[in-house]
């Protein structure tokens, strides 16, 4: 069986559409970097999207993401709402899930399937497309509580509006952030006017990025999804002029290292401090790509004394239902389990552990009938027996080992 095309064609995505306009060199150079690792946000992230999306069932998702999934159900229904100009829905032309629009090379814009044999130089996905007419609705939900450009401002929705313009030939095109963990969600309207200088705007940015030359690198705020920052020339530079404020080599070593840092901060002057401090970001992405980069020699055998060991990843309940129904002998009840929802399972073992009985209480102490153990172990044993019990992905942990050649550590 022919394996499926990659849904981005291998060209660039709307999703990396600030860091392409910023850093027009980034996608070149992202080419020729390491797969990303496992992240459990993303794939959280991802699951959540896939229930929006109506690809799978609510029941794979667990409590806390079931939580971020009626958050974005809820704020869209009111987006949507808004858009039909009342409580009446209006029952769109097109309702469109997870769609990815491709730009080609002719400037038409198609549908990107993996039966589609048109050469695209540029694609871009959209949560939910609703079309009516002349006008269009584009959401993209996000499900963290990371900063996200406003709608107004973000590269990614203004590349999608001109991709559902081309493609569906609308006039008016709403273009929305869903982030629930965030705020309320942002908003942004488009016209014929304003939409041909976004398409003019992308074109432009298509057209730099694919006559960029690795010399011609940025760094920035862009840069922290960006899978080249390990080996990005432009973010080592400036991360370590960032670094070489505080003239690291003549920072004495030991307990006082902390305190001989913060006093050579107090000692520059407001403009250096004020350097330094926008340069913060960089340092973070410099730091996470050397662990990146350390974690990938390490796990190809190539740093000696060093190994990555896997970690079972944390527990998780993976059925709401059948939990509460598997625990409602310990006496939970219907608030146990929505205090819970937003919290580690931990709490759902502690009021198993309460809701067994105090055994007997001071005025300092209540001693309960049951152990954290006991509890961990009842509540273990119960979501396990009817299959509610689950655990997130591996964890990959670098850890430092004696070498045994010469005897020596």
């Amino acid at each position: 069986m022919n394996a499926q095309p990659d849904q981005r064609r291998g060209v660039p995505s709307a999703s990396g559409m600030q860091r392409l306009h910023e850093c027009p060199a980034s996608f070149d150079l992202e080419r020729f970097a390491p797969p990303e690792e496992h992240r459990e946000d993303a794939a959280s992230g991802t699951r959540i999207h896939a229930v929006l999306g109506l690809e799978a069932d609510a029941g794979t998702l667990s409590m806390s993401e079931l939580q971020t999934l009626e958050m974005c159900s809820d704020a869209a229904a009111q987006v949507i709402e808004e858009w039909n100009g009342g409580p009446c829905m209006v029952t769109p032309d097109q309702t469109l899930y997870e769609r990815r629009l491709g730009l080609t090379a002719f400037g038409k814009v198609l549908d990107v399937t993996p039966e589609a044999t048109a050469d695209f130089i540029f694609t871009g996905q959209a949560d939910l497309i609703l079309v009516k007419g002349g006008r269009a609705l584009v959401l993209d939900y996000k499900t963290g509580r990371g900063d996200t450009a406003e709608a107004i401002d973000n590269a990614q929705l203004a590349a999608l509006a001109v991709l559902v313009w081309l493609r569906y030939g609308v006039a008016e095109i709403r273009v929305v952030i869903v982030q629930p963990w965030a705020g309320k969600p942002t908003v942004a309207d488009y016209n014929a006017s304003s939409l041909a200088v976004a398409h003019e705007w992308l074109v432009a940015a298509l057209d730099a990025a694919a006559n960029s030359t690795p010399d011609q690198v940025r760094a920035g705020e862009w840069c922290k999804w960006c899978k080249a920052k390990a080996s990005c020339p432009a973010l080592r530079t400036l991360a370590l002029q960032t670094v070489e404020v505080f003239d690291s080599a003549t920072v004495p070593q030991g307990d006082t290292q902390r305190s001989a840092l913060f006093a050579r901060a107090m000692e520059l002057s407001p403009e250096r401090l004020l350097g330094a401090y926008r340069g913060l970001a960089m340092v973070k992405l410099m730091t996470a790509a050397i662990e990146g980069a350390f974690r990938a020699r390490v796990t190809a055998g190539e740093m000696p004394g060093w190994t990555v060991e896997t970690k079972p990843g944390n527990r998780e309940v993976t059925d709401a239902q059948k939990a509460f129904a598997a625990l409602a002998p310990f006496g939970i009840t219907d608030g146990d389990m929505l205090e819970a929802a937003s919290v580690s399972i931990t709490a759902l073992e502690e009021a198993v552990r309460k809701r067994s009985g105090i055994a007997s209480q001071t005025p300092k102490r209540i001693v309960y009938n049951l152990t954290s153990k006991e509890a961990k172990d009842r509540l273990n044993e119960a979501l396990t027996r009817v299959g509610a019990l689950g655990r997130k992905a591996d964890k990959q942990e670098l850890v430092e080992v004696f070498q045994v050649e010469g005897g020596e550590p």
